[in-house]
């Protein structure tokens, strides 16, 4: 993972600095509109009331109205910018989290979708009132200010009261961390579980595991729930207590004016200005513990998010090797290859070697958990091995581009997946430049070309998932998937596994005709009739692969065609 992409996530707010420029300048300018208020009563209790002119009044009052309308403007500005930069926030990492998520998926075999709701965390707090709030605390000392023009002995109250809320709030933040964290914990355990439990859904209802299950996953959420319970009670508890102090401190803001008024020191106009003006500089710190819950939750997500790209850094070594001038033939050689499942570093293979020229077939069998997949997986570039080479037409696999790799080297998984749309898009792979022609084409060397006709056609939709197709008709359409684009390199493990008989016996006919073409198969399967029609038969055995005639004849070399 680029080191950059992590250095972003950590400090996105740097990314933005004429952003941010513009909405502190934004927020000076609301600030001090906010004025406005305290000094129109002041003005109206000092000026207009004893001389009791209405002139006076009428100018004040269309002066408040041209600043609290430019107050108004400059608020919904403020908060369209910081929901553009949430929005351009999303739209510079959202790619490059949407890649790691997928490879993550890859190795870890089923979906991760935590960082997606931690970057949505992130830019929905970027966006959002709480960013705003942090801006407005900075700005009480332009009310401090105004304050001690008053009075010094009001400055004084007001100062204290804000160093006591600036206290409640660090408070806060002690008490509430640690619950916040065990809840954000707690919660990401329980959707977890939650989503694995959908996916098997069909296997839960049917096997009638239910009850269980959701009994298991409930003592999960109630954990979840308790904690963050707490923290939701411990900020509130923390937010009333602020909200009765700010309030105490208004009164006896109010008590210390009159005071002053009654010694002669200031108005009548100026004692409730101050009153007012000690509420607008506490209320920014009372909305900051408020919205503290989002700022914490805006910390832990990123933290998380920056966690996960770190883990999601690519290891494997960097090919040296240059791409083939000449057009890809399908000439793949292993060398040494050794293997492990995703995460762990004891070899499941050692020592693999073989190499398949253009216009045969490679037989690849083995007891279940002998590794056949994962040497599928690696020979496709979706697993970096642990040591030993792998090469296209000469070239590491590593050193052709992921797009034209795919293109290069068709690959049918064990499990097979449609997306939402027709059987012609999922065949197409959702290329938005496919022809007609070509679609037609990959079903024909699949030879499913019938099948799908016969079973609606190539704008039938496939449901989520490929749900609304049966089985033999998802492997079809997945087979028909494998060989667009004419793949030169094709592997696929366990092909025949959902096909009736006549499926299987198109297949067949459909394998050998790309022999003949000279297309390199690679077929894992226990289908005996694979062994009519292949050259080589490797199998995994012990942690080792035994290269071997389709008649079980030990090849001399234990590389290269049979002649």
């Amino acid at each position: 993972m680029d080191k950059t992409a992590q250095e972003i996530l950590k400090r996105p707010f740097l990314q933005f600095p004429g952003i941010l420029a513009f909405v502190g300048l934004a927020s000076v300018g609301l600030n001090l509109l906010m004025l406005t208020g305290p000094f129109f009563m002041l003005q109206v209790y000092d000026r207009v009331l004893p001389s009791h002119s209405r002139d006076t009044l009428y100018a004040l009052l269309v002066l408040v109205i041209v600043l609290y309308a430019a107050l108004g403007l400059l608020d919904m500005a403020r908060a369209r910018i910081l929901s553009r930069m949430s929005t351009r926030m999303s739209l510079k990492m959202r790619d490059t989290i949407q890649n790691a998520v997928l490879r993550a998926a890859l190795i870890r075999g089923e979906p991760v979708m935590e960082p997606m709701r931690n970057f949505s965390v992130m830019t929905a707090f970027m966006g959002g009132p709480a960013l705003a709030v942090l801006f407005d605390v900075p700005m009480m000392v332009i009310y401090l200010s105004v304050i001690y023009l008053l009075h010094p002995n009001m400055f004084l109250l007001a100062l204290s009261g804000a160093v006591l809320l600036f206290g409640l709030a660090v408070l806060n933040h002690v008490l509430s961390a640690t619950l916040q964290q065990k809840a954000a914990n707690a919660s990401a355990t329980s959707n977890r579980i939650l989503s694995s439990i959908m996916q098997a859904a069909e296997t839960v209802i049917g096997l009638g595991m239910r009850g269980p299950v959701l009994s298991r996953l409930g003592e999960i959420q109630d954990r979840a729930l308790w904690w963050e319970t707490r923290a939701r009670e411990r900020i509130a508890s923390m937010a009333a207590l602020t909200r009765a102090v700010r309030l105490l401190l208004q009164s006896a803001m109010l008590a210390l004016g009159a005071w002053n008024v009654l010694n002669g020191e200031m108005t009548g106009g100026m004692m409730i200005m101050g009153t007012i003006l000690l509420g607008r500089t506490l209320q920014p710190v009372e909305q900051a513990i408020t919205q503290w819950r989002a700022y914490q939750r805006y910390r832990i997500s990123r933290d998380r998010l920056v966690g996960f790209l770190e883990h999601q850094e690519d290891h494997r070594p960097q090919s040296q090797e240059m791409r083939p001038e000449n057009a890809p033939r399908g000439h793949i050689s292993v060398e040494d290859l050794v293997i492990a499942p995703p995460g762990v570093r004891k070899p499941l293979l050692r020592g693999v070697r073989f190499e398949l020229e253009p216009g045969h077939i490679l037989w690849v069998t083995g007891a279940n958990g002998s590794g056949k997949t994962m040497l599928a997986r690696s020979l496709c570039g979706l697993l970096p091995p642990l040591a030993g080479r792998i090469l296209l037409d000469g070239a590491d696999i590593d050193a052709w581009p992921e797009r034209e790799r795919a293109r290069l080297i068709g690959y049918l998984p064990q499990d097979i997946h449609l997306l939402e749309g027709t059987v012609a898009e999922n065949i197409a792979r959702f290329d938005p430049a496919a022809r007609e022609e070509d679609v037609i084409a990959a079903a024909q060397r699949a030879g499913v070309h019938e099948a799908i006709k016969r079973n609606g056609g190539y704008d039938r939709p496939v449901g989520p998932d490929g749900k609304w197709l049966s089985g033999g008709m998802r492997q079809r359409v997945a087979l028909a998937r494998t060989f667009y684009g004419d793949p030169v390199l094709a592997i696929l493990d366990e092909p025949f596994t959902a096909l009736d008989p006549a499926g299987r016996k198109a297949l067949t006919q459909a394998l050998r005709a790309l022999k003949e073409q000279g297309k390199a198969l690679i077929v894992i399967d226990h289908m005996p009739m694979i062994e009519r029609i292949a050259d080589f038969r490797l199998l995994l055995e012990d942690g080792h692969a035994r290269l071997q005639t389709a008649s079980r004849k030990a090849t001399p070399t234990g590389l290269g065609p049979l002649s």
